[in-house]
Order: C-alpha cells, then structure tokens, then sequence
C-alpha cells in the first residue's frame, strides 16, 4: 500500500495520468495560494504573478506578490524532484521543498544577482511572507525563454541540486524531509515534466552525509556531488 501511495504521488504531481488538463484534478492535487496558476495541455503547470492587464507594461512582481501553488499530497522522508523551467517573463523559479505548514527549504534561480540558492522560507498568508539570508549559492546565469531541467535529491535532511546534469550546490537543513511541494514564479513561469520519486536505500543510503558546498563564481564543479539517483 506504501509503494502505492508513492506512486500516485509521482504520477499526480508529474500529470503523467492523462495528456488533457482536468480541472478536478487541478484542484483536487494543487492549492493556488498566490498568482495565477493554471494546467496545460501537456501536463506544464504554468504560473504568472502578472495580471494579463499588466503583462504590456512589467514583468516582474514585488516580493511579496510572487505566484505560489502548493501540492496537497505529502512527500516520504527521502525524496527526488525532477522538472523542467522556462521562465518567460520575470526574474525567479523557485522549488519550495518539505512544506511543513509555514517553513520550507528553498531552490531558487534568481536573474538579478545571476545565481541559484538554496535556503529556508516561511510562507503562511496573509500575515507571513519571509525567507532567511542563504550562505550556500552558486553563480548562475538565468536566460529567459530558455528550458532548464532541475533535478533535486532530499536525502538525510540534506538538498543536493543540479541543473542541465551540472552539480550546483548541496544544503543541510534539519527539518528538510516530508511536508509537501510548492512551486513559486516571480513573472511568467512554466514547470513541465514534474516528477517526484521516492528515494530507496541505494539512492540514499542510511549513511549518506556529506559537506555542503556551492559551486564557485568561476563555475568549477565540486569535487563530491552523489549520489545523483542511479535508479531514476
């Protein structure tokens, strides 16, 4: 029945079960906390913190203001997150991991410093809207238009990101297991080929811990980034 439930978990939130969106399902899988979200055809969720009135004249939103969609069903211990991003507009796409109520871990791609971070946010609206300074980043470049395939290993409380294959960063945080996903977009943002897989004991080990790191602003790939998830 456990290996059951995660499977619907990963087919759901990657919207493997049918190539037409379904409203009932939208909802019945996904809270719109912020924004405008809607699914397409393909199974992309697609979120946008501009209102179609505004779209002519800005492309970006204040902080405070940015879109949010929480999944309504709930991750195991140890976990994978795999999707693809385009952003079309803006400067943000951020994967908001192990939801726990109002705390979360964070992996974000952020245009205006040209980085990925990771860190710990607090989101409960309307009275909550705040993250924490991050110490583990790496130099990123975000284009806009262009497709990035974010891959995220929760593993023992640590995050280990990549995009494009490329190792980015690895973050301990204590509280990083379970809760559920959210998505947020500072602009116009796709998230297709959503995909959330169970971690078993060979793609995180009992055992496994290492040092956080961040790959540095000349770009050199860290000398220990596994495990990367042999079986997925």
């Amino acid at each position: 029945m456990k290996a059951l439930a995660l499977c619907l978990v990963s087919l759901a939130l990657a919207g493997c079960a049918s190539t037409t969106p379904d409203p009932a399902a939208f909802t019945r899988d996904w809270q719109v906390i912020r924004g405008q979200w809607q699914a397409l055809a393909d199974g992309t969720l697609h979120g946008s913190c501009i209102p179609l009135s505004e779209q002519h004249r800005k492309n970006s939103c204040g902080g405070n203001e940015m879109a949010v969609l929480r999944s309504r069903l709930p991750l195991p211990a140890n976990y994978r997150v795999e999707t693809d991003v385009v952003v079309h507009q803006g400067v943000l796409a951020e994967l908001m991991l192990s939801w726990h109520d109002v705390r979360f871990s964070r992996f974000v791609l952020y245009d205006i410093d040209k980085r990925a971070y990771a860190g710990v946010g607090y989101l409960r609206l309307p009275d909550i809207d705040r993250g924490v300074p991050s110490q583990v980043q790496s130099a990123f470049e975000l284009f806009t238009g262009r497709r990035y395939r974010l891959a995220v290993n929760v593993c023992n409380k640590q995050m280990t990101a990549w995009v494009d294959g490329q190792p980015l960063l690895r973050h301990s945080d204590p509280k990083l297991a379970g809760g559920v996903l959210g998505l947020r977009a500072n602009g116009s943002v796709n998230f297709s080929r959503l995909r959330v897989k169970a971690l078993d004991n060979i793609d995180c080990p009992r055992d496994f811990a290492a040092s956080d790191f961040m790959r540095d602003a000349e770009g050199m790939r860290p000398a220990d980034p596994l495990p990367f998830c042999f079986s997925c």
